[in-house]
């Protein structure tokens, strides 16, 4: 599924994007604004796709003589589930940090990262997640490669979608961080974080 909008989980049309950014705010908003927050389709499409949701009452318009302003319709029979729907990202979120917190044996580090962390993939994206482990006896990485493969298997479940697990040693990381890796700043800038500690927390304490 597209990690950034579940509702093309049951309607891969415009509409979805559109319920999406209108669940975001309570703010009512003109056509041309709900069509710079929607990734896709041009002006005409949103204002159509806006019309059949109006029909449908999910959508309510306020006409004015300069606008119509759209807001979504929180009374609704159907706008809770939109809503849950809509807000998907988080729900994956949640159940990562509960999965991964649940482990015998935790990671030093464990973030979401990648697209569907910035929402900006597609139903084809990996849902990538970054696994910190320190060095333990040989049940222990017995154990840890289980939960590795096990979390594959929830995220695929879950999403329909491939993780892409980077899971690397503390050791590793701190290679990495000796050495400026690049891809370090973009875990610290865009990272969601799931489970063990800080990066940001590790990276002073190296300095």
């Amino acid at each position: 599924m597209d990690v950034a909008n579940g509702l093309t989980v049951v309607t891969p049309t415009l509409e979805a994007w559109v319920l999406r950014a209108l669940v975001q705010t309570t703010r009512p908003l003109s056509g041309r604004q709900i069509a710079q927050l929607v990734r896709h389709g041009s002006l005409g499409g949103v204002q159509k796709a806006l019309a059949r949701l109006v029909e449908q009452g999910i959508v309510v318009a306020d006409v004015h003589p300069a606008a119509t302003l759209f807001t979504f319709n929180r009374d609704h029979l159907a706008a809770k589930p939109v809503i849950e729907l809509a807000q998907l990202a988080s729900t994956l979120v949640e159940r990562l940090k509960g999965f991964v917190r649940s482990w015998e044996v935790q990671p030093q580090h464990a973030y979401l990262f990648g697209s569907a962390a910035r929402q900006d993939g597609d139903a084809s994206s990996d849902v990538d997640i970054l696994l910190v482990h320190a060095q333990g006896p040989e049940g222990q990485v017995n154990a840890w490669g289980q939960q590795v493969d096990d979390l594959g298997a929830k995220i695929r479940l879950w999403t329909g979608n491939d993780a892409g697990i980077l899971d690397i040693s503390a050791v590793d990381l701190e290679r990495m961080q000796v050495n400026g890796e690049a891809i370090l700043e973009s875990w610290h800038r865009e990272g969601i974080f799931l489970a063990g500690a800080g990066l940001a927390n590790r990276r002073v304490a190296l300095r």
